[in-house]
């Protein structure tokens, strides 16, 4: 496509993102995402990053930081411009988006054993109340057990 002179949209990337970590290949899936993220006019969203840090989380935590940081832009370019002192509204049309995405954060975070991640999803849940936003795993996960598991983390930390 790009050999054409056509630019991909996002739901082209987001199509090569699913299959190719439906595969398993983590580097490819990388490489779209930063292709996304290189691209003023693509900005990655929760169908972009659920299935690339669902599998980060799968490998092992495997290049889960790199993936955290895209979203964590991703999530500051949304409620940096909300004109709202960071709280979302009803009828704003980024509050599905932003809640998914940071459900799909604390989600990955929750499905490892690194406490460094558990501690990330707390503060993200803490986020998401600060704007006003729930949480809705796809795991089963409650706020509370999140906010459970961030505080065995933090009273644990030297």
């Amino acid at each position: 496509m790009v050999a054409q002179g056509i630019a991909p949209d996002l739901i082209t990337c987001n199509t090569l993102i699913n299959g190719y970590t439906k595969s398993r290949d983590l580097d490819l899936a990388i490489q779209i995402l930063e292709v996304i993220t290189q691209q003023s006019t693509l900005s990655p969203d929760v169908y972009t990053l659920r299935p690339v840090l669902d599998l980060c989380v799968s490998m092992g935590g495997h290049r889960l930081d790199g993936v955290l940081e895209v979203l964590q832009a991703r999530l500051e370019a949304c409620t940096g411009s909300n004109g709202g002192g960071g709280r979302y509204h009803q009828g704003d049309h980024r509050v599905n988006d932003v809640a998914a995405m940071y459900s799909a954060l604390i989600d990955a975070c929750m499905m490892t054993e690194n406490a460094k991640s558990r501690g990330l999803a707390g503060r993200a849940i803490a986020s998401l109340e600060a704007k006003g936003l729930g949480y809705r795993s796809q795991i089963g996960y409650s706020a509370v057990q999140v906010k459970n598991q961030a505080d065995k983390v933090s009273y644990m930390a030297p």
